[in-house]
């Protein structure tokens, strides 16, 4: 009976240790508890990107050599190639134009390429078929495209005019002056009726996408120019000049601030504005953020080339595009 009776009390002090252990794993700080980045994937692109998207399972890359490419995500497949023509230079040399943004929607791409002598290029693409389109506005310095929908599209003008317009024959619905700063980059949010858009004073500016009008500006989170924007539920994540990311609420205005030891060149956010994700050194080391805990989690190691773009697949899959034309896919968060 008393060894039946030690057996027992053992057990009872085993159970206990074991609720203890259990109990202070629980209580970690997040850091702690979140895993590490796992890298699932890589492979080569034609040439570096110089803006990409990704739609389903493909990711297409815009570049700086005049091509867009779509690559299958699960084994890197080269799945369509678009190469747009020559342009000329000022002394009358041809060079292939740098692609300066992409969009996709239902089998139709949308690019913007540098045109010649300066001006600019709008290019739609269906069913194997390259056409320019708005050319009554190639003189305009365009920075970046968007489909709001199979009708019409969103421009941003380097001088931070935005202009929507219908896709056939140009038509503008509106044309706004969103502030005296130059254009850095927008973003349209969810269901497209608002967008993002960032400028050199570092301030970010909400738009109804439908009139133009101005419905807030967020200030404080970034000092000098944004490079980079990404918007999502109500989540707006940016990087700049000055060294920082930022994590604004558009609700509320308030952001927090995240430094890095180079300019922060690309910033992204997953589909559920839980995780957010920064350059954080010009090594291409990759900052983790959980935007519920507004604190840094994990890090993505650096390969030795500067990363240009960030994307989130999914909630929990991010893709990062590296100035050595490398495409490398990690699964990150819980």
């Amino acid at each position: 009976m008393q060894r039946n009776r030690h057996t027992l009390n053992d057990l009872k002090a085993y159970i206990l240790v074991l609720l203890t252990v259990v109990t202070a794993i629980l209580l970690l700080p997040n850091e702690v508890q979140s895993s590490q980045p796992i890298r699932i994937n890589s492979f080569k692109i034609a040439a570096p990107a110089s803006d990409l998207i990704i739609r389903g399972g493909i990711v297409i890359a815009g570049t700086n050599a005049g091509i867009v490419c779509s690559y299958d995500l699960k084994n890197g497949t080269l799945l369509k190639q678009i190469k747009l023509p020559e342009i000329l230079d000022f002394m009358g040399d041809p060079y292939a134009p740098s692609i300066l943004s992409i969009d996709y929607l239902e089998d139709r791409y949308l690019i913007v390429a540098e045109g010649g002598r300066g001006s600019r290029n709008i290019f739609l693409y269906t069913g194997d078929v390259l056409e320019e389109i708005l050319q009554d506005k190639s003189d305009l310095l365009i920075r970046k495209a968007k489909f709001i929908d199979h009708d019409r599209i969103l421009l941003a003008l380097v001088s931070n005019e935005l202009i929507l317009c219908k896709m056939r024959g140009g038509e503008e619905i509106y044309r706004r002056q969103v502030s005296p700063s130059l254009f850095s980059d927008f973003d349209v949010g969810d269901g497209k009726s608002t967008v993002a858009v960032a400028c050199e004073s570092g301030s970010i500016f909400l738009l109804d996408v439908a009139t133009g009008s101005e419905i807030s500006e967020l200030q404080g989170g970034n000092k000098d120019l944004v490079y980079d924007l990404e918007y999502s539920k109500g989540k707006i994540i940016t990087g700049g000049k000055d060294r920082l990311c930022a994590l604004y609420d558009v609700d509320t205005g308030s952001f927090e601030t995240y430094q890095a030891e180079f300019l922060v060149f690309a910033v992204a956010l997953n589909p559920s504005a839980s995780w957010g994700a920064f350059t954080a050194d010009e090594s291409g080391t990759v900052s983790i953020i959980s935007v519920i805990d507004r604190s840094i989690t994990a890090t993505i190691p650096g390969g030795g080339a500067p990363m240009n773009n960030l994307r989130f697949i999914d909630d929990t899959t991010l893709l990062c595009s590296s100035e050595s034309a490398e495409i490398t896919i990690w699964r990150v968060g819980k």
